[in-house]
């Protein structure tokens, strides 16, 4: 490490700028080092768990709003197979373990604007408690995923994180899903619209027009239900995106 005289004789460089800061903090406040060292390991920790979330999301047009001035929910349920199928997904994930068998899974619960788009980052809130995460981790597939969707989306919902995640699992019970999507090794191919009336016919969603199948490159990724405030099923927006692709392939479960 160059020293002060030393940095006098020459022209210092970047390198020996940062050292001698380095050196500076470390003389005198070695805690803030570490809380700095601290700061970078979290941000880091945030970054790779974001990139699940936001390879899931892909397509996805979103809109900020207010938190609490909203006018309808949107259930989305990914269907884990495609999602760990991507190439940067991880695959180390508990939803992308083949010995656990994940089918559907719930992806997010977000409040829509008016124009039909959800509602997101509406303002700052705390982390998740941990008692909060580990009961949904039994129908959301990762820590990261439930506090990105709070963050994210439950910022927008105007209640609590234990009123939002109650609303969560509120919505998901009402979705029964189609027995075809079960464990039993099969490619599926069908029509969105088939798919979209399965999935009215189980769960008692009334209309199929409150079923919208979202897809990439001619896959089924997610299937979102629409709900009103008070979680009732009601026919999507005309601007919640369809997927367009006349056939869709639903990879099996592993």
């Amino acid at each position: 490490m160059s020293t002060r005289a030393e940095l006098g004789a020459r022209r210092p460089t970047g390198k020996d700028r940062f050292q001698f800061v380095m050196a500076s903090l470390l003389r005198h406040n070695r805690r803030s080092v570490n809380q700095i060292f601290a700061t970078v390991l979290v941000a880091a920790m945030v970054s790779v768990g974001s990139g699940a979330c936001q390879g899931r999301q892909r397509g996805q047009r979103h809109e900020k709003g207010q938190a609490g001035r909203f006018d309808s929910y949107v259930l989305a349920l990914s269907w884990a197979p495609a999602f760990c199928a991507q190439e940067d997904s991880n695959r180390s994930s508990r939803e992308c373990d083949a010995r656990r068998h994940v089918g559907f899974v719930v992806h997010g619960l977000w409040p829509q604007g008016s124009e039909g788009a959800p509602l997101e980052y509406c303002r700052g809130v705390p982390p998740v408690s941990h008692a909060i995460v580990e009961d949904m981790l039994k129908i959301m597939p990762e820590r990261s995923l439930i506090q990105h969707e709070w963050r994210a989306h439950g910022s927008c919902s105007g209640l609590s994180a234990r009123d939002y995640f109650a609303a969560v699992k509120k919505a998901y019970s009402r979705v029964a899903v189609p027995q075809q999507f079960g464990y039993h090794g099969r490619r599926i191919d069908a029509k969105p619209a088939d798919v979209e009336q399965l999935f009215q016919a189980a769960g008692s969603l009334g209309d199929a027009a409150g079923v919208r199948v979202a897809c990439r490159g001619g896959e089924l990724t997610e299937v979102r239900i629409c709900l009103s405030r008070s979680l009732e099923p009601i026919p999507c927006s005309n601007n919640l995106r369809e997927c367009p692709a006349s056939r869709v392939l639903v990879r099996p479960i592993p």
